[in-house]
């Protein structure tokens, strides 16, 4: 058996920490408010979902979020007797639900 260079793994271990930094780069704090569509109040507690991730957060008192994802990410806004929205995530988002 061929033994494998240490260089090698240290070049393996570079690349992998460098495409970890890459990709939470990309992602940004997105923030957004969740409002009742008919009355336009504040939807406390509604949850926002990055689809496909278990990455998520609830709305606050006033209805406001925010979520640490890439900009274009598909977000889930859901609340109980409300429809759920599925929305490109986008700083300074406002979600109205019906």
């Amino acid at each position: 058996m061929k033994k494998i260079d240490s260089n090698f793994w240290r070049s393996i271990v570079c690349l992998v920490t460098m495409m970890t930094g890459l990709s939470a780069y990309a992602q940004s704090t997105i923030s957004g408010t969740v409002l009742e569509a008919a009355t336009g109040e504040p939807v406390i507690g509604a949850n926002i979902i990055a689809v496909g991730t278990t990455n998520g957060t609830i709305t606050d008192f006033d209805g406001n979020f925010t979520l640490m994802v890439a900009e274009g990410t598909n977000l889930e806004i859901s609340y109980m007797g409300y429809k759920t929205v599925t929305m490109p995530a986008k700083n300074g988002m406002r979600v109205m639900l019906a």
